[in-house]
């Protein structure tokens, strides 16, 4: 067996054992009802609404969030008769735990789709469509979509339905870059240039010279094990996948010609240079396996670079307190012509109260109070408001994070007018990041990919997907076979198919 199909199986294994892990650490598993569906308070009885919360596993801290959802069904029963039971769901591994849930009909109310393809719900049945409660039961969320031109649920709609309402953090934009500390930089006499778009060849000489300087640390932090799909995105601009999954082919320019990314000449040059990096001690050697938490690596100086969004305040978000921290940008930074990446709220068919639960989500879109709570905890206690508005993090008098809640990975609701975590200096670059991006392609605005008819091939390709690129990505595989045998197994599982079918759809739209 080789080297490469022995790291994939490995891998899988992690993750079957951190899945282990979050259903008995850090995920709330459904079973059939937990807590019962009706609850009698102060006004008579009010219905449970059973909702998964975003979490991270490795950097949510959420021993508070009992406490937390006792403060929003405060609020919630008195506006709207309802309270809600928090699910923590690390969206790392929640594809897998959702599938489960659903097919064994447990019962979920309202359910984040984050970080994958919310097709595969539509096609197999499993969400109902939200026009008729949105209708008599959305009223400030139909109100933030009409002033949106419809970007609320946009990807989320199919045949005329709606089956997802985005989150909406307040970033317009989007880049890709690799994060570092700006002291870091400095003392390796790198020097910096906020607004380039940085070469695989000039970040080649930039790891080379951190390498010499810090010969104990690892210049890039490409740590894969966790990934469910590619993570090319962070390198190489990808394309347009025209409100659709990446694994159903992108469109590059406005050419009109539906490819396949993992084909393309960018993305081999980016396993390339990730063979490369790995085999010069550049990268994160234990990229496929390590499970564990990233902030170690950085706080400690294992890795010094760190791929992700090139938003201002990202690596402050992340590490919970102020950085020095910079990117070297990767990829231009783009208007967003949807906000699916924010993640689609569903309500899935196993629900009991779908009308109150279209009630709760109008108020993550209306009420600041919830909002605010859902996402930055109790003022006071884990966190606090500055006499100029800002919102900064609690310190303990060592300096560190106060433990209690924190949960960067939240992001829902409607945080547009919610103060976010940050110095007035960040959010003033966030602004200007939002203001200075290029505009999107437009050719292509409103075509919906139906994906009923490749369902299986989807899910057939999205598998492969998830089990190559994580080793391929990490640059620990000789690319000589692991690459030729990705392509083929991709092509077994019908991603042709795919591409000719979005092809098809997007050819007999442009035509009318």
């Amino acid at each position: 067996m080789r080297v490469w199909k022995r790291l994939i199986q490995g891998g899988c294994l992690l993750a079957f054992a951190g899945i282990l892990c979050l259903e008995a650490v850090s995920s709330g598993d459904p079973g059939d009802g937990g807590e019962e569906s009706l609850r009698t308070g102060g006004n008579g009885s009010v219905c449970v609404l059973r909702m998964t919360y975003p979490v991270d596993s490795n950097l949510s801290q959420i021993g508070d969030l009992d406490r937390i959802a006792d403060a929003v069904n405060e609020i919630a029963a008195e506006k709207i008769g309802a309270v809600v039971e928090l699910i923590p769901v690390d969206m790392t591994e929640a594809q897998d735990s959702y599938m489960l849930w659903l097919a064994r009909g447990d019962t979920i109310d309202l359910m984040l789709v984050r970080d994958q393809d919310i097709s595969s719900y539509i096609d197999r049945g499993f969400l109902q469509p939200l026009n008729s409660y949105l209708k008599w039961n959305g009223e400030d969320i139909v109100s933030a979509e009409e002033e949106l031109g419809g970007m609320l649920t946009k990807g989320a709609r199919q045949q005329g339905r709606t089956y997802g309402i985005a989150n909406l953090t307040g970033q317009e934009a989007e880049g890709y870059g690799l994060w570092i500390s700006e002291a870091v930089l400095e003392e390796a006499g790198i020097s910096y240039d906020e607004n380039h778009i940085y070469t695989f060849g000039e970040i080649d000489r930039i790891l080379g010279s951190l390498k010499r300087i810090y010969p104990d640390s690892y210049p890039l932090g490409q740590i894969t094990a966790r990934q469910r799909s590619s993570t090319a995105k962070y390198f190489i601009p990808c394309g347009d996948s025209l409100e659709s999954s990446l694994i159903t082919g992108v469109v590059q320019g406005e050419n009109d010609t539906v490819i396949n990314l993992f084909a393309i000449e960018e993305y081999e040059d980016f396993l390339t240079y990730m063979r490369r990096w790995f085999e010069a001690e550049y990268a994160f050697p234990d990229a496929v396996t390590y499970d564990a938490s990233v902030l170690p690596l950085l706080e400690e100086g294992r890795i010094l670079m760190y791929p992700a969004s090139s938003y201002p305040g990202t690596m402050d978000r992340l590490l919970g307190h102020e950085t020095d921290y910079v990117c070297l940008k990767m990829t231009d930074t783009v208007q967003r012509t949807d906000y699916s990446e924010n993640g689609y709220w569903t309500v899935p068919v196993t629900g009991n109260y779908p009308e109150e639960a279209m009630e709760f989500l109008n108020l993550m879109y209306s009420d600041p109070e919830i909002i605010s709570l859902l996402n930055y905890g109790i003022e006071g206690e884990h966190y606090e408001l500055s006499d100029s508005g800002e919102r900064m993090w609690i310190q303990t008098d060592e300096g560190d994070q106060e433990i209690g809640f924190y949960n960067p990975a939240a992001q829902i609701g409607d945080l547009r007018e919610i103060q976010p975590f940050g110095t007035e200096d960040v959010l003033q670059a966030a602004a200007e990041y939002n203001a200075g991006a290029a505009e999107a392609d437009s050719r292509y605005d409103g075509f919906v990919f139906t994906t009923s008819r490749i369902s299986q091939q989807s899910e057939a390709v999205r598998n492969v997907v998830r089990n190559y690129a994580p080793v391929l990505e990490s640059g620990s595989v000789d690319l000589s076979d692991a690459y030729p045998e990705f392509l083929q197994s991709l092509s077994e599982a019908g991603i042709d198919s795919i591409i000719e079918e979005k092809q098809a759809q997007l050819d007999e739209w442009l035509e009318n």
